[in-house]
């Protein structure tokens, strides 16, 4: 059987162009859209491989701009930043603070754990005897500039 767009029923066909115009729409609307680029987050020494002297005092000016403060060095961001990434450096920072530990010792525990980043923020979550600790993965707090927390995860310990 045989059939061209002119034996469709009409609904079938408004129906196709409505849907084939939406899609279109869609396309042309997010073709606007770029994400912003970020690269003095991302920015590394061409031959070290480790994050920029700017990326790191970045980093450390946004640790300081927390309520409360995280006060740390850029040498310690670096340091830890070669072995677990910019991304992992700011988490163990930011959580050994929260934990009231150093980072080196709590990157220690890390290493030990042999898990990603989210299953090792549950396990120190979990093992927390206050029940008060709330560390997440998630570190756009810093590193996007403090879009979407104004404070570091398990600050809220520490101002009680």
């Amino acid at each position: 059987m045989n059939r061209s767009i002119r034996s469709l029923p009409i609904p079938i066909v408004v129906l196709a162009v409505a849907l084939l115009l939406l899609v279109a729409g869609s396309a042309l609307a997010n073709k606007g859209f770029q994400l912003s680029q970020q690269p003095d987050v991302v920015a590394q020494d061409e031959e070290s491989g480790t994050p920029s002297q700017q990326v790191l005092d970045k980093i450390v000016t946004r640790f300081g701009a927390l309520d409360p403060p995280i006060v740390t060095t850029a040498e310690t961001v670096a340091g830890l930043a070669e072995t677990y990434g910019v991304g992992g450096a700011v988490r163990l920072v930011a959580w050994a603070d929260a934990m009231e530990m150093a980072p080196a010792a709590l990157a220690a525990l890390y290493d030990d754990f042999g898990m990603g980043w989210g299953a090792f923020a549950k396990q120190l979550n979990d093992d927390d005897l206050e029940g008060d600790l709330d560390l997440r993965p998630g570190n756009g707090w810093v590193m996007g500039g403090g879009h979407g927390k104004a404070t570091a995860p398990g600050q809220a310990k520490k101002q009680e």
